[in-house]
C-alpha cells in the first residue's frame, strides 16, 4: 500500500496528460540478485539474505562509479531475483523467504521484490513453492500482467520500461532439456513472452528487460538446448531488448548472444549473470541497474572488498 507510480520510476506522474510515459523523462533504477536457496543445510541462507538486504539498503544515495554520467543511486523501483528461492521446494523454506523478501517491501526488505522460481523450487516435482508464488502474486500492491492459464509468468512496467519474468527459462515444456523434466518444465513461458510482447510492446521502441534462471554459460546453458534458444531469439528479435538477467551459476558474468540461424537479423543481446545471494556474507555482489533516456548502466555493487563497485557496463538504449 502506498506504492505509487512515482516510486516505480514514473517521474512524469501527475505532470503529463494520460498516455504512454515520455521516454525523455525515463529515470528507472532497480537491483538484481539471484539464488537465495533458503533452507540450504550447509550455509545459513537466511543470514546471507539479511546481509545482502543490508547492503542494498545502504546503496541509495551513494555515488556511482566515475565516468557514467550519473551522480547518486536512487531508491530502486524494485529488487529482481532470478530463481532458486528455496533449496528444495519446501513450504517451511518458502515461508522464510516470503518473510524476509516481502513482495511489497515488508519484512526485512524495504523495496518491492519481483521473484521467479528456479530448478531448486521444483525439487521432487512438488508444487509447493509454485502454488505459494501464485498466492503472493495476488497480494502484490504493484500491478502485474499474469500469464493466462497457469499464472506463472508475469510482466510489468517501470515508466516506459517493460519488464518480464519468465521464471526457469524461455521455453515450452522442457522435453528437450538434458535435465530431469520434473525439475525443468518452463511452463510455456516462451508462449507467454511472445504474446506479452505482441500485446504490450510491438510497434514501439520501448526498452524491454527480461529475467529468468538458466543462463547461457556452460552450466546454465546445458539445461536448455540450442533449438530452444533459437526459438527464444526469434521471439525477441526486432524488439529493443535492453538486457537479459539470469542466475543459476552462482557467479557474476556477462556475455552477448545472437541467433545462429540463417536469415535472422543478427541482433545481439546483452546477458548479465547475477551472483548468488546465498554467500553474500563473503563474496557476492548484486546489480544496480539504471535506465535513462538514452543509456542503460549495469554496475555490480560488491558486498565486501577493497572497492564497493565491480563490473560496470554502459550501453545505448537506441536499438535494435
Amino acid at each position: 500500500a502506498g506504492y505509487t507510480a512515482a516510486d516505480a520510476g514514473r517521474s512524469d506522474a501527475g505532470l503529463l496528460p494520460p498516455g504512454p510515459p515520455d521516454p525523455r523523462l525515463r529515470d528507472v533504477t532497480f537491483f538484481v540478485t539471484s539464488d537465495t536457496h533458503i533452507g540450504r543445510p550447509d550455509i545459513d541462507a537466511a543470514k546471507a539474505s539479511m546481509a545482502m538486504i543490508d547492503a542494498m539498503h545502504a546503496v541509495p544515495g551513494s555515488a556511482y562509479p566515475d565516468g557514467l554520467g550519473l551522480t547518486t543511486v536512487a531508491k530502486p523501483s524494485g529488487v529482481m531475483i532470478t530463481g532458486d528461492l528455496t533449496d528444495d521446494n519446501r513450504m517451511a523454506q518458502w515461508n522464510v523467504f516470503d518473510a524476509i523478501w516481502g513482495a511489497n517491501g515488508q519484512g526485512a526488505i524495504r523495496f518491492p521484490v519481483f521473484e521467479g522460481w528456479g530448478n531448486h523450487d521444483f525439487h521432487s516435482g512438488r508444487e509447493d513453492v509454485r502454488a505459494a508464488m501464485h498466492e503472493r502474486h495476488l497480494r502484490r500492491d504493484f500491478p502485474i500482467n499474469l500469464s493466462e492459464g497457469n499464472g506463472d509468468h508475469y510482466s510489468w512496467d517501470f515508466h516506459d520500461v517493460h519488464l518480464v519474468h519468465l521464471n526457469l527459462y524461455p521455453g515450452m515444456d522442457g522435453r528437450l532439456s538434458t535435465f530431469a523434466p520434473a525439475n525443468n518444465d518452463p511452463r510455456k513461458s516462451l508462449a507467454f513472452l511472445a504474446d506479452d510482447l505482441t500485446k504490450r510492446v510491438a510497434g514501439s521502441t520501448r526498452p524491454v528487460v527480461i529475467f529468468f534462471h538458466y543462463g547461457f554459460d556452460a552450466n546454465g546453458g546445458s539445461a536448455w538446448v540450442e533449438s530452444e534458444r533459437e526459438e527464444f531469439y526469434k521471439v525477441i528479435t526486432g524488439y529493443n531488448v535492453a538486457g537479459i538477467f539470469v542466475g543459476h551459476s552462482h557467479a557474476q558474468g556477462f556475455t552477448q548472444v545472437s541467433s545462429k540461424a540463417t536469415g535472422m537479423s543478427g541482433q545481439t543481446f546483452n546477458v548479465y549473470m547475477a551472483d548468488d545471494t546465498l554467500t553474500a556474507a563473503n563474496k557476492s555482489g548484486f546489480y544496480v541497474v539504471h535506465l535513462g533516456p538514452e543509456e542503460m548502466v549495469v554496475a555490480e555493487r560488491k558486498i565486501n572488498g577493497t572497492t564497493p563497485w565491480g563490473f560496470v557496463r554502459k550501453t545505448s538504449l537506441n536499438q535494435p
